[in-house]
């Protein structure tokens, strides 16, 4: 599979894996249980929007600011990922973590893709019977810590980039999240990622990144093996 074709299966995939709200592998019924039973569109306060730090230990997004999601993975089928999708509350939050939120962060690692690899993700607005919008126009981009081994593409999804099966408003079969591209380091990294630096890939269906329609995050890892850890996720102004 050439590059152009890698990379249209690995968008396509990740959206219609990661867009639904009751996917088999997205989040399993007992976190399911801990979000409402329906949303409607919720938007920050000012000041840095905490996405997760991880020390609670659990799978929950941070939901002081009507931040509901549960983290899951999900792969291309071809190779192995640990924890495995559906499997997220065995090992997918480990310890340490980073220096600035030491207890624990998230981990996924895997090898032997030869598809579309693998991610990790979460809805950012999510509820029990679907997902809604999240505003995030107040804010400029994404902070996070990130080590590991090769390249991780951030991503962010919203209603335009998201498939009309999904709940979106993409009608082709070319719909891509906007991202970026991160080369990680066996140590940990403090980054800001502009909403500005982020990019459709050249053969998506052009769409406009509203980041007051946002949907959800995740974390796609390119090749056929992944090692990556997060940590300290928050939307700065």
């Amino acid at each position: 599979m050439n590059a152009s074709a890698l990379g249209f299966a690995a968008g396509f995939v990740l959206l219609m894996a990661g867009c639904g709200s009751t996917s088999s592998h997205g989040p399993k019924p007992s976190d399911e249980a801990t979000l409402p039973s329906e949303c409607s569109s919720a938007s920050s306060e000012d000041g840095s929007l905490v996405l997760d730090d991880f020390e609670d230990g659990d799978l929950l997004l941070d939901d002081e600011r009507n931040l509901n999601g549960v983290w899951y993975v999900n792969n291309d089928g071809t190779g192995a990922q640990a924890p495995s999708p559906g499997d997220e509350r065995r090992g997918l939050i480990q310890g340490p973590g980073s220096p600035n939120s030491p207890k624990h962060a998230l981990h996924t690692s895997g090898a032997g893709f030869t598809r579309w690899g693998a991610f990790a993700a979460a809805h950012l607005n999510a509820s029990r019977s679907g997902a809604c919008v999240y505003d995030l126009s107040r804010h400029a981009g994404l902070h996070l810590s990130v080590k590991g081994e090769g390249t991780l593409r951030v991503n962010l999804g919203a209603v335009p980039t998201t498939p009309i099966v999904d709940g979106g408003g993409c009608g082709t079969d070319a719909c891509s999240d906007y991202g970026k591209s991160l080369e990680l380091t066996s140590d940990w990294q403090s980054l800001d990622v502009s909403f500005a630096e982020l990019e459709q890939p050249a053969w998506a269906t052009p769409a406009p990144l509203e980041l007051e329609n946002a949907l959800r995050v995740s974390f796609w890892a390119e090749g056929g093996e992944l090692d990556f850890w997060l940590d300290d996720l928050r939307f700065y102004e």
